[in-house]
């Protein structure tokens, strides 16, 4: 900056120097301290926050923004990401920039646009994604830290065809990754084409004061009003915002998705308090525009859940974060015993504050628990703000050893298998390459099947799904030692799973296992009054009746789950079709729903 004469060095023997406050900037030379006097100061931070990874964290970062960036890449490119990822985008860009006459409108836009641009990949996609690439916009995040024999290679890519099966791979694995980039850049696209059309009749007209005309006046405004719409574009939401703080810096390199989430919340708040817009109103007029769509989904958010209540069976029985994370709307003259819901991905901050908090105030007030809403709250800051401290490379493990799913809220190996042997601790949901490798290892190593799952999709998400559909098909083989494939439905099979919802879930069995939870710590404390002080037995058991009333539930069902599980195993080792496991197996789930479904009101049953 001093080069360029945006900044000059203090003399601390000169009077005036030494009285310039504003602006300065300290600095070590030689050990000492030295201050610089900076014209823009936000040019400065902009500077200094550019230099990502740079600084007393650098080493650090660059060993933990590995897996996070792994994952990163693990989740993005999966076709069920790109679909959920665009549909959030679209709801959000109609919600905070207007971009569509409606949600729907701006969706079906948005997919349009990825499927032109798909189609024009080798040109860079159709004119306006170009256009934004050209003015840098979007794009190029993916070439950052890709040196020049990584780039040579991606050329060559580029132009060859593809012959061999990891040839083949490749190829699909970079169409994915420009399929990310057009779905990214869709909403950006309709902020830009809208932006340029009214700020080229603006400078064309203060071209005209000045005195342009012809080709020097289209130059003009055609440089100026591309500039201005590529700003506003990149403005929808600006990932290279990091700011200059090291620590920040360090947290947004490992945890995955961060800085996504702080952006947006940063946009929505200078949308809502700032009237930022990028429709070139009057900030008021911009914040009351905002203020009436933002009304429309959060009373649309509280219409939802009266529809649903607290007595949808189905609905009910939707593990909590399917429920949170998403609207379940109704198939209606489509939905069969099997696929009841379609499963609408929220956008992130604005779907908390306009779905996730109506909701649970609705469900609070029309009887649910306080505990509900709760959780919702921690797994919505957790999870959905991916407001998580600790770092990618790390949370699997940590996950791993407590046997806890920050994401599910659930036991990794639940209770009633954590004395089987480790060979045998899966579900019929586990990947068969889990099962495989949880055959071959020994016992000392100390991890099994579920456990396998849960940390390869840890570290590379969603691409953990697509894996195991492949080598399914493959090493799901008596010759492997695995009999039990069964049949899917196709709302268990990834991709569709993201997307609808069956009858089949797991919301009442969390609701069980945490009412046993329960019961067994309020046994537990009895029985240690009886000893320590016998003057609080009673009123401890007054205080917790409900509980204690449970007790013998919890030993009925526990019978009961004991000769399912029993017989879940018959059918999985059986010589029968996979048809037939898969249907057999899905009746005894039926059955244990009908059963953790008799819990007491309490604790979230039916009584």
């Amino acid at each position: 900056m001093v080069v360029t004469g945006d900044a000059r060095r203090l003399d601390e023997t000169n009077f005036a120097d030494r009285k310039v406050e504003h602006s300065a900037v300290s600095v070590y030379e030689n050990g000492k301290t030295v201050r610089y006097y900076v014209k823009d100061p936000f040019l400065h931070d902009v500077m200094v926050g550019s230099f990502d990874g740079q600084g007393p964290l650098e080493g650090i970062t660059k060993v933990f923004a590995l897996p996070a960036k792994i994952l990163r890449e693990g989740v993005t490119r999966m076709p069920d990401f790109l679909l959920a990822n665009t549909t959030r985008d679209a709801i959000l860009s109609w919600l905070t920039h207007g971009t569509s006459s409606n949600p729907i409108s701006a969706t079906t836009d948005s997919i349009k646009r990825i499927f032109n641009d798909t189609m024009a990949r080798e040109e860079g996609g159709k004119s306006t994604q170009q256009r934004l690439t050209k003015a840098g916009a979007v794009g190029g995040l993916e070439l950052k830290d890709v040196d020049l024999k990584g780039i040579e290679k991606r050329f060559s890519r580029k132009i060859s065809s593809a012959g061999s099966v990891p040839e083949i791979l490749t190829k699909t694995w970079d169409l994915l990754g420009d399929v990310g980039n057009f779905s990214e850049s869709s909403a950006r696209q309709r902020v830009f084409e809208r932006t340029y059309d009214r700020e080229l009749i603006r400078f064309r007209k203060q071209g005209k004061e000045k005195g342009l005309t012809g080709e020097a006046l289209t130059q003009y405004a055609d440089t100026h009003a591309t500039g201005q719409a590529a700003f506003q574009a990149m403005e929808v939401l600006n990932f290279s915002r990091r700011g200059n703080s090291p620590m920040l810096r360090f947290l947004t390199a490992t945890i995955p998705f961060l800085n996504a989430r702080i952006q947006g919340m940063d946009v929505l708040y200078r949308n809502a308090y700032n009237g930022e817009n990028t429709l070139g109103v009057d900030p008021d007029e911009a914040k009351r525009a905002l203020m009436h769509r933002a009304s429309l989904v959060f009373g649309a958010g509280v219409l939802y859940s009266l529809m649903h209540g607290i007595d949808d069976d189905d609905f009910e029985n939707q593990a909590e974060y399917r429920r949170n994370d998403n609207w379940l709307i109704s198939l209606g003259p489509l939905a069969t015993e099997d696929n009841k819901y379609a499963a609408i991905p929220i956008p992130f901050e604005a779907g908390i504050l306009l779905k996730v908090l109506p909701e649970q105030l609705v469900r609070l007030a029309l009887g649910e628990s306080t505990g509900e809403g709760l959780r919702a709250v921690r797994h919505s800051i957790a999870n959905t703000l991916a407001f998580n401290p600790l770092p990618q490379a790390i949370r699997p493990l940590v996950e791993q050893t407590t046997n806890y799913n920050f994401f599910t809220g659930q036991p990794i190996v639940p209770f009633y298998m954590e004395k089987m042997d480790q060979a045998q601790q899966y579900r019929g949901s586990t990947s068969a390459l889990a099962r495989v490798t949880g055959n071959l290892l020994p016992e000392w190593a100390g991890i099994s099947p579920l456990e396998i799952d849960n940390l390869m999709r840890g570290y590379i998400g969603s691409g953990w799904n697509y894996i195991d559909l492949v080598t399914d098909i493959v090493i799901n083989r008596p010759a492997f030692g695995l009999t039990d494939n069964v049949g899917e439905l196709v709302s268990q099979k990834p991709f569709f799973r993201r997307f609808l919802a069956n009858n089949l879930g797991r919301g009442y069995a969390e609701d069980y296992y945490r009412m046993k939870d329960e019961v067994s710590r309020v046994v537990t404390t009895v029985n240690k009054l009886k000893t320590r002080d016998p003057s609080r037995v009673n009123e401890y058991r007054r205080e917790n009746s409900e509980a204690l009333r449970a007790r013998s539930y919890v030993r009925e069902v526990d019978k009961a789950l004991k000769v399912i599980r029993a017989q879940r195993e018959l059918i999985r080792e059986s010589g029968l079709s996979k048809e037939e496991k898969g249907e057999r197996l899905r009746n005894l789930r039926r059955r244990e729903i009908r059963i953790f479904s008799r819990m007491p009101k309490s604790f979230g049953g039916q009584g």
